[in-house]
């Protein structure tokens, strides 16, 4: 049985505000400041889907100059941090140094590693647009996502704070210049970015599980489960047996979004992990200085911790939800629709009834399939524990400079006091 609403109909009619997008026309705003800041090398088509750079494309040629300025701006502010770690008199100093020297870090590896998740999420991002075609064969009704007024907010979001950053930056600190502002934009804004990217990403699979929920619920012969069965009915099995097929469609695009973008992901919140614990010694240290404590390099190194927790918290947020989603609402119905067949008092007419077993059997196997839980591939979990370990090994590294860079400080103004004793 098919069934149209208002809405619908006015979609199909060809309303310009009511035409269904895709995944990745719902995503186009967040998705855009990804390829601003050469994250997200994807070219979006006319009937919905999008496609990596061609190898000699306009954007290709743009995104390869605008790397190659990123890794030269790199090498200069790696050349002017370290003087000022070298020349650095407290500890609480070369934390915050070292603190930008990371910010060098995410434009040497992170667009590596996303460039070669890009093709991947291109084809993950055309499987929506096919499940999206597919609901609406099984269904009669498109399937709205309705995430792009969440996605403009949260790349206005993401561009329009690390800018406002940017100004406060060069107002207040000496010896700012175009190099470390343009790199620490560029980080800060990919700092925003990964998350509203995720939530938003998150929300479509939550809403689009909401939707399927509700339209199993809403399914039936004339009327209601329940009524259904109360007047000696069943819900037709095949018409079940389609919506487990979505809902196993669902659960797929659910699973491999972690897969695809994992890697990525585990990479983000491990750069905001070491982004914790760096600043969280530099608070130490400063706390620990006395009067010789600088009130605004504090102030920024408790700012720079608390977002750090905070998109820590947005991202494994939407992971939750996305997991949490998918199975709660039709697990409901589906339980409805075995008890209800049980109770009604033709029960032992509809035990007789062919239509009525098979129904059973697929309810008890969607129930069964409903049951599975989230997984991960072979190939992300293998990639998730090589940047695991390749970027633990760089932030100790980085900690371990820390330390060094704290030894020699400590060790030449204790000579120094020496000298000036008598």
């Amino acid at each position: 049985m098919r069934h149209s609403s208002p809405q619908g109909r006015r979609g199909a009619m060809g309303g310009h505000q009511d035409r269904v997008l895709s995944l990745a026309q719902e995503m186009k705003p967040i998705l855009l400041v990804m390829r601003g800041i050469n994250i997200m090398p994807l070219r979006f088509l006319a009937d919905g889907g999008v496609t990596c750079f061609a190898a000699r494309s306009p954007l290709a040629a743009l995104s390869a100059a605008l790397w190659a300025l990123t890794v030269v701006d790199a090498l200069v502010e790696v050349r002017e941090r370290a003087g000022l770690v070298r020349g650095a008199a407290e500890f609480s100093d070369a934390v915050f140094q070292i603190f930008f020297l990371m910010l060098v870090h995410h434009h040497f590896l992170t667009p590596v590693l996303h460039w070669r998740a890009a093709p991947a999420f291109a084809d993950y991002l055309s499987d929506w647009k096919d499940y999206q075609d597919t609901y609406l064969a099984v269904t009669g009704r498109p399937l709205r996502l309705g995430v792009r007024p969440l996605a403009s907010h949260k790349g206005a979001a993401a561009v329009a704070v690390p800018l406002l950053l940017a100004v406060a930056l060069l107002l207040t600190f000496d010896g700012n210049n175009w190099h470390n502002t343009l790199l620490g934009l560029m980080a800060a804004t990919f700092h925003a970015v990964i998350p509203s990217f995720w939530d938003v990403l998150g929300t479509a699979v939550v809403n689009a599980s909401d939707t399927l929920s509700r339209h199993l619920e809403e399914y039936t012969i004339t009327g209601r489960v329940q009524e259904v069965f109360a007047a000696g009915g069943a819900p037709e099995p095949g018409r079940v047996r389609a919506y487990r097929d979505l809902w196993l469609g669902l659960r797929e695009l659910a699973e491999r979004a972690t897969a695809t973008w994992g890697a990525c992901t585990i990479h983000y919140l491990l750069c905001c992990v070491s982004a914790v614990l760096l600043n969280g010694f530099g608070l130490m240290a400063e706390a620990t200085e006395g009067a010789d404590a600088n009130l605004l390099m504090a102030s920024a190194m408790l700012l720079i911790t608390v977002d750090s927790l905070w998109h820590t918290a947005v991202v494994c947020g939407a992971g939750h939800r996305m997991a949490a989603s998918v199975g709660g609402g039709a697990r409901d119905v589906l339980l409805a629709m075995r008890t209800s067949g049980e109770s009604s008092p033709h029960r032992a007419h509809r035990a007789r009834s062919r239509s009525l077993t098979t129904l059973q059997t697929e309810v008890a196997s969607f129930l069964k399939v409903m049951q599975r839980p989230t997984i991960v591939t072979l190939y992300g979990f293998i990639t998730l524990r090589l940047t695991l370990i390749v970027t633990i090994m760089d932030k100790l590294v980085t900690y371990l400079c820390v330390l060094l860079q704290f030894t020699i400080n400590f060790r030449l103004k204790y000579r120094n006091h020496r000298r000036r004793s008598p």
